[in-house]
Formats: C-alpha cells, structure tokens, sequence
C-alpha cells in the first residue's frame, strides 16, 4: 500500500499543475491507481459489507494500524478514479468498533514501532487513527464518517488533547512524535470537533530546530552517516510538521521545512524507508500543490534557462506549460571551465 500511497499523492499534484491532465497522464494515473486499489483487497479479510481488516500477509491476522492506513489513502483517491464504497465503509464501520467508552482505541496486529515499544504509544495510536478519519481533502464520495460518528470522534479529539498536554506537562513528550499529535489535533479542530476555548498544543516551533534557510523536527537522533543524511525518524516527524503547517493555513512558515525535506531525498526520489517516504512525499505535494493552486493560470509564464561556459558553450531551454513535466537535458563541453545558468520567467 506505500507505493499506492505515493502514486495518490503524486496524482493529486500533477491534478493542480493542469485544468485538464494530458491523455496520456490521465490514463496512466487512472490505471495505476485502479490496478493499485484491487492489489491491495487480496489482503482485506471479511465481506464487503463486513470488514475485518487488511493483514501485511495474506490469510495472516489483520492489523489495526494498515487498516486505518488503507482507509487512509483510499478516501484521498482522486474524485475521478472509481472507488467501490461498500468496502470503504465497511472498513469505516470496523475501525468505528475499536473505540471505547473511555475514549482508548483499540490496536491489535502490526504496528510500527512507536505504536507498540514507547512510552506513549496510546497517544501516538490515537493521532494516527484521528488522522486516517480526518485528513482527506477532497469530497468525500463514500459518505462523511462524522455523519454517524461525531460525537465519539469529537470525545477522542478532546481525551487526546488533554492527553498530549499531560505529557507535555510531566516532561514526558517526545519530540520525533510532537508533530504527528499536534497534526492530530489540528485536523480536529479544523473539522470543528474542538472548541475555540480548548488551547493548542503548543507553540508552532515547539521540536523544530533550524539550520540556516532550512527548518526540521529535532529528534534524538537527528542525523546519521557524518551528518550527511537525517534519520528516517525525523524526516517522518519533519513532513508531519509540514503537514501541521499547511493544515493551519502557514505556507510561508511552511517553506523552510519542505526546503529541507527536499535536500534530503535519495536518488530514486524517496528517503530512508517506506514510512518516511510516504509522509515526505505527502508533504511535499501536498505543499506544490496548495502553491501551485494560488497562482492563477494568467499569471504563468514561460521559463527561460541559459546555460553558458564563456564564449566556447551557450545553450537554451524554454519550458512551457505544455512540456513542463518532460525531462530536459543539457550536454556540456568536455573539459575543466565554469558554467553559469541564469533564468527568466
């Protein structure tokens, strides 16, 4: 499901850059995102009406944590890649019985580390279950989940704020993961199931550090390999910030963390591990996209790019919009010089 996830966060980017994807684009989304959806029902186990969740294995128990992670990304799918809602909301119903009147949810199977081996893995459980119900942006075409279940998810809202505020209290927070239950929270209160009078987690810089232009998640263990590339902890915990930024509506706060979430990127275009790309590349199209939706198609011009070594090299690219996604390369003169690029547009 993690390379699913990254292909709906890339489709939902390439959808703000056009009024109307090219053909090819479109069909080539569409497919993959299809092919992708039926792949990942072979591991949901139960009827379509009767969900009992999506297990890594096939035929192995069912795992809380990738059945919210599953509903997760299904309800950011683009509007017009066909879903089937009856599993969608049967999988909505089966993650609705893990609530308790305590406002604890319940977690068996597999899970991530800070979900099983940390001190305050309840917390953690309950943000990302808040966020797998809450983050999509889109419409919702399988019907709103806060139609039948919003004075219990408000109630969760309300038991983890006070929760996170506890264990920040006591000292006890732990900073790779501030972002993720502050993210949590956020989306709350964007949804309307916290009131003006319940205060914010903390401040916005609260687990940031910051290093010249850039902005990312302190951690423990923030850097590896001579401090060249960061741990996949904190990039994981660095996109979660990103998202809580833009969420609260600061792109401009947000620039200086997708700046360094960008530098960190592998040759492929993804990071350390699985989890970590996938919460990077949302966060960094998550970002394009919201910039990209400010600025109206009146205003884009044509991007000019020189390239040029004195008087021995000089070569040209023009990028328009309707090849702006293509690959563009520039075949430099053999031997030692200095090249200067300049641009226009």
């Amino acid at each position: 499901m993690h390379k699913v996830a990254i292909n709906v966060f890339a489709a939902n980017y390439l959808r703000s850059l056009y009024d109307e994807l090219p053909e090819n684009i479109a069909y080539t989304l569409k497919h993959g995102l299809n092919i992708g959806w039926q792949q990942q029902l072979a591991y949901r186990q139960g009827s379509d009406v009767r969900s009992r969740g999506y297990s890594v294995f096939r035929w192995e128990p069912t795992s809380h944590w990738l059945t919210a992670f599953v509903y997760k990304i299904v309800k950011q799918y683009p509007s017009d890649v066909f879903i089937n809602c009856k599993p969608v909301n049967g999988d909505m119903r089966y993650m609705a019985g893990w609530l308790f009147g305590d406002n604890s949810v319940e977690r068996e199977g597999w899970a991530p580390h800070q979900y099983t081996h940390n001190s305050n893995e309840g917390l953690h459980w309950r943000a990302f279950y808040l966020i797998s119900l809450l983050e999509h942006h889109t419409e919702d075409r399988c019907g709103d989940v806060l139609h039948d279940h919003r004075a219990q998810i408000g109630r969760l809202c309300s038991a983890t704020l006070a929760l996170a505020q506890t264990a920040r209290d006591q000292k006890g927070w732990d900073c790779c993961h501030f972002h993720m239950v502050a993210y949590s929270i956020a989306l709350c209160r964007k949804r309307g199931l916290l009131g003006a009078h319940q205060g914010r987690l903390s401040d916005p810089n609260t687990c940031l550090s910051q290093d010249g232009l850039y902005k990312f998640a302190t951690c423990g263990k923030n850097l590896e390999n001579e401090h060249v590339r960061a741990s996949s902890i904190s990039i994981e915990a660095t996109g979660y910030a990103a998202l809580l930024s833009l969420v609260e509506g600061d792109t401009n706060g947000t620039l200086p963390l997708i700046m360094w979430l960008a530098s960190q990127r592998n040759e492929y275009g993804g990071f350390r591990s699985s989890q970590d790309t996938v919460i990077g590349l949302q966060a960094l199209s998550r970002f394009a996209a919201l910039t990209n939706a400010k600025i109206s198609r009146e205003q884009v011009t044509d991007l000019v790019i020189s390239v040029g070594k004195g008087n021995e090299f000089s070569e040209t690219l023009q990028i328009r919009d309707q090849n702006k996604l293509s690959a563009k390369e520039v075949h430099l003169n053999k031997g030692p010089g200095t090249y200067t690029i300049t641009t226009t547009g």
